[in-house]
């Protein structure tokens, strides 16, 4: 089934997922594929990602297409969005104008108040997970770790699941978490995107809870005087870290905020903004030089590990050459033919390396030696 797409790139990674952009040549269209390891808890995850996602058709979240299986990994082929994530687009800008930022969370607003009827919490709404297309709209992606509001909290639904720096007191209390705690995300979002800063921050997860529980955010206004009463009011609302004197809804939330939008068109507001700031370089690039430089990586971390490998590989057999008094055209021709061995082939230059150590070991000590023989002999039954 997979064969019908060919990969393009990978657009994304995670700490249990990798997304890549891919064409589906059955009926000619981009699409994002994303893979999750066959484990325990990542099967759980995959699983829970597809029954959400499923039960949403909302131009503000991204579509699901189809799902495979296969013995390795968990594929969810996804609609492809191209665009910005909003953490791009605050690299680029730090923080945005009032308007840009109350219409771009009245859409989101919108769209979680979508996944809210159908059950669905978020959980883990951030900048990375919102997609800012070029026409001002949004989609928000990512529910691998969304919960279905109609099955029964168990003991993976109490655990601390989420992005601390965007989470609600009581998801990171590991509490049941009910439609209040993705408002409450929502919050920290446009606070982020009106003062350019997080309302609780610290230098380690521990000290960022602590904030978060223990301590009242300073008032957006104090940071950005050029914000209205009015919002940062809503801003400190939504940001009330007892759950019920929170908005009822998203839905209620969305109301409120559109209100301070004056054409009420928050797309509209939204693109008239991107076609200002398009010229700025982390967004006429796509990705800011440490992004780029992490994506470059991703993409080639298989190569870079085995190259890794094969210097320290190369490095820990030299002493050998010196102990078996090798001359120096053999550690000319010898270590390039190992370092290259085990770029090709990682098991058989690893083994060749054992072997040399043990030998030369042998020469020096007939206990080093036995001890070396014994990993050798290890090695060599398993691989």
């Amino acid at each position: 089934m997979l064969h019908r797409y060919e990969v393009i790139e990978t657009i994304g990674k995670g700490a249990f997922s990798r997304v890549v952009k891919a064409f589906d040549k059955k009926i000619e269209r981009y699409v994002a594929i994303k893979a999750i390891p066959v484990n325990n808890k990542t099967a759980t995850m995959a699983i829970r990602e597809v029954k959400t996602v499923a039960l949403l058709n909302h131009p503000g979240l991204v579509t699901l297409y189809e799902f495979e299986q296969t013995d390795k990994n968990y594929y969810l082929i996804m609609e492809f969005v191209a665009g910005k994530t909003l953490a791009e687009l605050l690299v680029a800008v730090e923080k945005l104008p009032e308007d840009v930022a109350v219409a771009i969370i009245t859409q989101a607003c919108q769209a979680i108040a979508y996944a809210h009827e159908h059950g669905i919490i978020h959980r883990d709404l951030k900048p990375s997970n919102i997609m800012v297309l070029p026409d001002g709209r949004l989609k928000i992606m990512d529910f691998g770790v969304a919960r279905l509001r109609s099955i029964k909290a168990d003991y993976e639904d109490k655990q601390v699941v989420g992005t601390f720096t965007y989470m609600s007191p009581e998801q990171a209390r590991g509490e049941e978490v009910k439609e209040s705690s993705d408002i409450f995300s929502l919050g920290i979002l446009l606070y982020q995107l009106v003062t350019g800063r997080l309302p609780f921050s610290g230098k380690t997860p521990a000290q960022i809870v602590y904030s978060l529980l223990n301590e009242e955010p300073k008032e957006p206004k104090e940071l950005n005087t050029q914000i209205s009463d009015s919002l940062n009011q809503l801003i400190l609302t939504a940001l009330n870290k007892i759950p019920e004197q929170r908005f009822v809804s998203a839905q209620e939330f969305a109301a409120h905020l559109s209100q301070l939008l004056e054409n009420g068109q928050p797309a509209k507001v939204v693109a008239s903004y991107l076609q200002e700031v398009s010229a700025l370089p982390a967004l006429e690039s796509g990705k800011s030089f440490k992004e780029s430089l992490l994506s470059w990586q991703q993409k080639h971390q298989d190569f870079l590990v085995r190259l890794l490998a094969a210097s320290i590989t190369s490095l820990a057999v030299l002493p050998a050459f010196n102990w078996l008094s090798f001359n120096n055209e053999l550690k000319f021709l010898g270590l390039p033919f190992l370092f290259v061995l085990f770029l090709l082939l990682p098991p058989l230059g690893l083994g060749l390396a054992f072997a040399l150590l043990t030998y030369a070991l042998f020469k020096l000590s007939f206990s080093l030696g036995t001890l070396a023989a014994f990993f050798f002999v290890s090695y060599v039954s398993v691989f």
